[in-house]
């Protein structure tokens, strides 16, 4: 839509007035009345509902190191809970997962519970 297009579409009323608040002819901080926001520009929600368990959560929430994050992405592990299913003989044979990968990958399944 063209800017005029968007004008035209309010009341000639409203067009004709001058903001008259509070704050009429000074800057302080309150702003005049806004147009509509049209609905294509309205963001629509990207909440997704919270895993049923924490093993059903993205490795995302797990807060790793990037390389670390993207070697298991890699290996199509996604959630937390097919972390902790693996193995330290699994760890050893995923590609671009070295020692201080694995030894991170250790320490955050000890701090969930769920040691090696």
């Amino acid at each position: 839509m063209r800017p005029l297009q968007l004008l035209s579409s309010l009341p000639s009323a409203e067009l004709n007035e001058p903001f008259a608040g509070p704050a009429a002819g000074r800057r302080t901080g309150t702003l005049p009345p806004t147009l509509p926001v049209p609905a294509r520009f309205v963001a629509t929600s990207t909440h997704r509902p919270a895993p049923a368990s924490a093993a059903d959560a993205p490795l995302a929430t797990a807060r790793l190191s990037t390389k670390t994050y993207n070697a298991l992405l890699k290996s199509r592990i996604t959630t937390i809970g097919q972390l902790c299913r693996l193995t330290l003989h699994d760890l050893k044979w995923l590609r671009n997962l070295g020692p201080k990968a694995q030894q991170e990958i250790t320490a955050y399944r000890a701090a969930l519970g769920a040691p090696l």
